[in-house]
């Protein structure tokens, strides 16, 4: 189907524009052959035919965006193989423009796959919020919420795991967390959503008034305003607290959470870390330590050199850049132009980027989690479609 539609796709556009360029959002699309079944590799591999025999046929300035992998904590990338299909839409969209990837995890399977040149982007959305001053202002809701926990419950919203089968633990806890907090609701994001509450909900007393699904993203924003914080097993389900500017902590579960929060610098902690494996998750702990080292300018610093990043990469296929992330790049001093080595060396991952983590909750400088040697022991939490 995802073949069918690429080729009808290109069929029209083809009949009704004049394009000079090609402009490719990706997500987890670069299935390995370790850890895919042989139906999903072939779909998979038909997907990302099609998009290459697009590019060949279309020959245009041409970008990838927000492509990245997906394996389980402690995997290492060098460990993995990509298929023939998916080596060739990197090389030829490479040949024509550039590719941005989701995170260090994947910039070093294509590294070690011999695939071309990337750059380490993480994904579009953290630039729903225009804001120029997104951190301070972050850096502000944080520091707010002592003051709010005292004086009564919070109320959060919360995400469920992509995965509840897998992660059936974590979707309970986080749903006796909507059931115990009054004013607090889960965000459905698709329909195993419903499922996995339909199964859990009534374990922990939820009530369907505590649950809620939008039909756009500007009501998901301005419902988010009716709670204090977000706690969420989805990237883009937390990405909903930049919009709205509200604390939030993401719950990764995976290699592919990990690398997006860790390169937005978004605050984050694994599933196994103590308080959120707990019976009962102590959302409220992991949020009121957060507002007293969160750093909003370090976020707006890291979002700033993202945006040099956009700016180049669009550059490159002449495609226009919203004005306020344009504003963001020039704000970025010292951006180095120039592709980034596919993903860097395996002992930039080691060194982890310039993250934060949670153990016993003092935040500090965090390693990479697919290298399991070196955080055995730790529980990781960082500054946040």
């Amino acid at each position: 189907l995802s073949a069918t539609v690429a080729q009808a796709s290109e069929a029209a556009a083809g009949a009704h524009l004049n394009a000079t360029a090609l402009l490719l959002p990706f997500a987890n699309s670069l299935r390995t052959l370790e850890n895919t079944n042989q139906d999903v590799l072939n779909r998979s591999a038909a997907e990302v035919a099609a998009a290459a025999d697009m590019v060949v046929r279309r020959n245009l300035p041409t970008l990838i965006v927000g492509i990245g992998s997906q394996s389980l904590r402690g995997t290492d990338p060098r460990r993995l193989r990509l298929g023939p299909q998916h080596l060739r839409l990197l090389k030829e969209v490479s040949r024509r423009g550039a590719i941005s990837v989701r995170g260090q995890f994947t910039a070093d399977l294509i590294r070690h796959n011999g695939g071309p040149p990337t750059m380490v982007a993480g994904c579009p959305s953290l630039f729903l919020n225009t804001d120029f001053h997104l951190g301070r202002r972050l850096q502000d809701a944080y520091r707010a919420l002592p003051a709010l926990a005292s004086a009564r419950p919070l109320r959060f919203a919360i995400g469920l795991p992509s995965d509840c089968h897998r992660s059936e633990q974590l979707a309970i806890t986080l749903l006796r967390l909507v059931a115990e907090h009054p004013g607090s609701f889960v965000v459905v994001q698709d329909a195993n959503d419903f499922k996995c509450i339909d199964t859990h909900g009534p374990r922990v007393k939820l009530s369907f008034r505590n649950v809620r699904y939008f039909y756009s993203v500007r009501a998901w924003a301005r419902a988010l305003g009716q709670v204090d914080a977000l706690v969420s097993a989805r990237i883009h389900g937390s990405m909903m607290g930049l919009a709205a500017v509200r604390p939030m902590v993401v719950i990764t579960t995976d290699m592919r959470i990990w690398e997006l929060a860790d390169v937005m610098r978004l605050p984050y902690v694994w599933q196994d870390a103590p308080k959120v494996r707990a019976a009962r998750m102590n959302a409220t702990s992991i949020l009121t330590t957060l507002a007293s080292t969160y750093d909003g300018a370090a976020f707006d610093a890291n979002r700033y050199r993202i945006a040099a990043m956009y700016r180049d990469m669009f550059a490159r296929i002449t495609m226009p850049l919203h004005p306020a992330v344009l504003e963001m790049a020039a704000a970025h001093k010292q951006h180095h132009a120039a592709v980034a080595p596919a993903g860097a060396h395996e002992g930039d991952m080691r060194r982890g980027q310039n993250s934060t983590r949670v153990e016993s909750f003092p935040i500090t400088h965090a390693q990479s989690p697919h290298h399991s040697h070196t955080n055995k022991h730790t529980e990781h939490a960082k500054p946040a479609s």
